[in-house]
């Protein structure tokens, strides 16, 4: 693996992998940029400014490239599903009644879940949030109709907005 070291940078050359769970410690006074070829891949300025696949940072967070969430089709119906950390989008097939409860709100702030009901033949799919939290001052909302869907994001004290 080859390093370049000067007053401000620390460039990789080749291809690294760091483990999850792993530390990095970025000092007041250095930046970081992972290269790929010849354009840096993913950059971590000490200004807090990230970007990854562009060598032009313009924002906080810069990024040429897509983003892929992760994707859950419920099929089972007539119970209870407690979104996870790790859900995004939900798409309900479930012919019968299903609830999909929303996580606490303080545990993400930021944090957002799309809800989609896709077929004509599903019973009311019900997203419920947690006791102590609401929905729009709700405490539930009902997709009735097939291709409805919502978008909330938490606010990270006890609210869930619809976006």
């Amino acid at each position: 693996m080859a390093y370049i070291i000067d007053d401000q940078y620390i460039s990789l050359k080749e291809s690294i992998a760091v483990e999850i769970g792993a530390d990095v410690t970025i000092s007041d006074e250095l930046n970081v940029i992972l290269d790929a070829n010849t354009s840096p891949s993913f950059s971590i300025l000490n200004d807090g400014t990230i970007s990854i696949g562009s060598p032009n940072i313009s924002n906080s967070i810069s990024l040429n490239g897509g983003i892929c969430y992760n994707f859950k089709k419920i099929i089972d119906g007539g119970t209870n599903y407690v979104l996870q950390d790790n859900d995004y989008f939900i798409e309900v097939v479930s012919p019968t009644y299903l609830t999909v409860t929303l996580p606490l709100a303080a545990s993400g702030p930021g944090c957002s879940f799309i809800i989609s009901r896709s077929n004509s033949n599903t019973s009311n799919i019900n997203v419920v949030a947690q006791i102590g939290d609401d929905i729009d001052d709700r405490s539930f909302l009902t997709l009735k109709r097939a291709g409805q869907h919502i978008k909330v994001i938490s606010n990270g004290e006890n609210s869930w907005y619809v976006v």
